[in-house]
């Protein structure tokens, strides 16, 4: 008869409340020696458990109640995060006009792209 294991994924936590590493334990080794010197080995702050608070990933934010995922690179410097849509926004909106823009750094500011009609003479 084969035996079934529960696994736990901890993530271990730096003084920033960063995610430094995640390791999968077997339910034998939850709350032991092994996760505590692992922890100690890696530096960690802390580790928690996933298995309460959802997944982890290396580089995710932990709240106090989640992990929030990295923010990933802005693409241009002007940009701002927005915490709640969680996506980097221009400090101007873009046109809602119908047509089609890029985002010109230097000048801050959205610049159309104009598609020429291949049909027209």
């Amino acid at each position: 008869m084969i035996e079934h294991l529960e696994w736990h994924n901890h993530a271990f936590i730096d003084e920033n409340n960063i995610v430094i590493n995640v390791a999968v334990f077997d339910e034998n080794a939850h709350d032991s020696q092994l996760i505590e010197d692992v922890q100690q080995s890696l530096g960690a702050k802390q580790a928690i458990c996933c298995c309460t608070f959802g997944m982890a990933h290396i580089g995710s934010i932990w709240t106090g109640t989640e992990f929030i995922p990295p923010i990933p690179p802005s693409p241009y410097a002007s940009w701002i995060w927005d915490v709640i849509k969680k996506e980097w926004v221009a400090p101007i909106s873009e046109p809602i006009d119908g047509g089609m823009y890029r985002w010109d750094e230097p000048t801050k500011s959205w610049i159309e792209i104009i598609v020429q009609d291949e049909s027209t003479p």
